[in-house]
């Protein structure tokens, strides 16, 4: 954060860029004792700013830092997430002949725009989604005609990037009502931290190499977290005292918990080798964590706000281009899966349709109809008409 002070990306895309990195180089090898599993420190982090915001210089140092301990295994660039899956079903021998990952499936993906990063796949976010529970999950398989794939030992980390119109594009009700979004840090900006023209070289620069060797060490610890009794009493105070959030579709705050966990781990990492969490470290990631649940509300809400009225206008104008205005589901679902309109978002806009009065729902023989009330297709021909003449 002190070498990067003067770069104009926002503070906060520097501080979950380099958690990120300390969660990508700690691996399976250390972990906290929930009794009823173990946590990891994996994380799947998202920077989201308009386009400018300068969001790719945290990730591309991120990915620098970590490729440099040669600690794990690096999966940049566009891929499909079946070829994700291929990556880290497979080891490497770095230079120095040893064995990357430790044999587990471990991998940190990484990406400055990740509408870009992963090519089109109605599953990837839901494959993500279960290759984070890697405490769940020892062993994951993926079967596809072209074979079986079988991952032990997953331990997947991700940092990506993406301006809110790609992610709502990217992110479907499904994803956010399915996990994907519980699991994800969403860290959204929306002004650069400085207005730096970099004709002259800062008076603190970024050491890649410097802040590396730490990270390097840090790659090698192994063992079990410990929580100092101030960090216990702290954790179970808050714990007892979180309410539950029934207005969030997302689970993120559901989640919290245990990302707030996550991030302490995190932070003693950033401190010493200790393995040991104190109070401070339990309250700084109550506090970031905090804050970034109420930026995923924001960017889901929109998110969602947006895929309906896209949906909404699909549907409509294609319902009044038909005739009697009447098409079966299937024959919407088939025509403008392109568009986006998928089965998740199609029943959350006829539902409301129908709540308004314009839309009627007719059982079929073998699919169901959909055909708008006739004093609505008179109306929006009247003014239709107003508005050419």
């Amino acid at each position: 954060m002190h070498q990067s002070r003067e770069l104009e990306s926002p503070r906060r895309f520097f501080y979950w860029a380099g958690l990120s990195a300390l969660s990508a180089v700690l691996g399976r090898k250390v972990y906290l004792d929930r009794f009823a599993y173990k946590l990891y420190p994996n994380m799947y982090v998202v920077l989201v700013g308009r386009s400018g915001l300068r969001k790719g210089i945290p990730v591309a140092t991120a990915q620098a830092l970590v490729r440099k301990t040669e600690s794990i295994k690096v999966i940049s660039g566009r891929s499909s997430i079946q070829a994700v899956i291929e990556e880290l079903a497979h080891s490497e021998i770095n230079q120095h002949g040893k064995l990357s990952n430790n044999g587990d499936s471990s991998g940190f993906l990484c990406s400055g725009e990740m509408s870009q990063s992963l090519l089109a796949d109605d599953q990837a976010l839901t494959i993500l989604t279960n290759l984070y529970d890697g405490h769940y999950n020892d062993e994951f398989t993926n079967l596809l005609k072209s074979g079986r794939t079988v991952l032990k030992n997953v331990y997947l980390c991700m940092l990506g990037a993406s301006n809110e119109t790609h992610l709502n594009v990217m992110i479907t009700r499904r994803d956010m009502m399915g996990g994907f979004v519980a699991r994800t840090i969403m860290v959204v900006e929306n002004d650069r931290a400085n207005i730096n023209s970099l004709v002259d070289k800062p008076d603190t620069t970024l050491d890649i190499d410097g802040l590396a060797e730490y990270l390097t060490t840090l790659s090698t610890l192994e063992g079990q977290f410990q929580l100092r009794a101030d960090a216990k009493a702290l954790y179970r105070e808050w714990y007892e005292n979180l309410q539950n959030d029934d207005s969030d579709d997302t689970g993120f705050s559901e989640r919290i918990h245990d990302h707030v966990l996550k991030v302490a781990m995190l932070l003693s990492a950033s401190r010493s080798y200790s393995l040991e969490i104190i109070d401070e470290d339990i309250h700084e990631s109550i506090e970031v964590c905090n804050e970034c649940m109420g930026s995923t509300r924001r960017v889901t809400m929109r998110s969602s706000a947006n895929a309906d009225s896209q949906t909404t206008a699909v549907v409509l104008q294609a319902l009044l281009a038909a005739p009697d205005s009447r098409l079966s589901r299937q024959s919407i679902l088939k025509r403008f899966w392109k568009e986006g309109v998928n089965a998740e978002v199609l029943n959350s806009v006829i539902e409301t349709m129908q709540n308004a009065g314009v839309l009627s729902v007719e059982r079929g023989d073998n699919d169901v109809i959909y055909a708008l009330q006739g004093w609505f297709v008179d109306e929006y021909r009247k003014k239709l008409q107003t508005k050419k003449s």
